[in-house]
């Protein structure tokens, strides 16, 4: 009976959080870069990244469960680019709701449910602050990547939007790189 209430609440504190993570998400501006080597737009960007983690890490901290935190992120990544597919972009026209849902869903699932790896990193005991700031920094970095090389793939193969390879290798190599100062930035913390 107890585990059940405790378990129940877990659940509300998760939608709390992803609701709360949608929203932020919402507000925050995108940030522009000048160029793409800039390190004034990754220290942004991972800055950022913290704040749109702020919830799982939350989340994770107080349940001492990685897959509760990156169920928060799947929620905010589900509400994020629900709404990016909902809205007229350069090149591709806003979705129509149940197409933009589905979409939503996928892509959500592919950004916030790997990050279970470096949320359960962030919490491990043990290792001195150097080592565990770059652990983190490096877990994260790896995770963006290969998140970001199969919303990639599901973008190209099952949706048909399609982009020269450049594009994509530095898609997947910013992803890394702000993931890496995010998670170092988490681990120091």
């Amino acid at each position: 009976m107890r585990r059940e209430r405790v378990n129940a609440l877990k659940l509300k504190v998760a939608n709390i959080a992803a609701d709360i993570g949608q929203a932020e998400a919402r507000q925050i501006a995108p940030i522009r870069r000048e160029g793409w080597a800039d390190p004034a737009y990754f220290a942004a960007s991972g800055a950022q990244a913290i704040g749109q983690m702020i919830p799982a890490v939350g989340l994770t901290a107080v349940t001492r469960n990685p897959a509760i935190g990156a169920a928060a992120m799947t929620g905010q990544a589900v509400g994020t680019e629900y709404q990016e597919r909902r809205t007229d972009q350069p090149g591709r026209p806003a979705m129509a709701p149940e197409q933009a849902r589905e979409v939503a869903m996928v892509i959500g699932a592919l950004e916030g449910l790997p990050e279970a790896l470096p949320l359960g990193v962030f919490f491990k005991a043990g290792g001195g602050f150097l080592r565990k700031t770059l652990k983190s920094g490096v877990t994260e970095g790896v995770e963006e990547m290969i998140s970001q090389s199969l919303q990639l793939g599901y973008q190209a193969g099952i949706l048909d939007e399609r982009m020269p390879l450049k594009d994509a290798i530095l898609q997947v190599a910013e992803a890394g790189i702000i993931g890496t100062v995010a998670g170092a930035g988490i681990g120091a913390g």
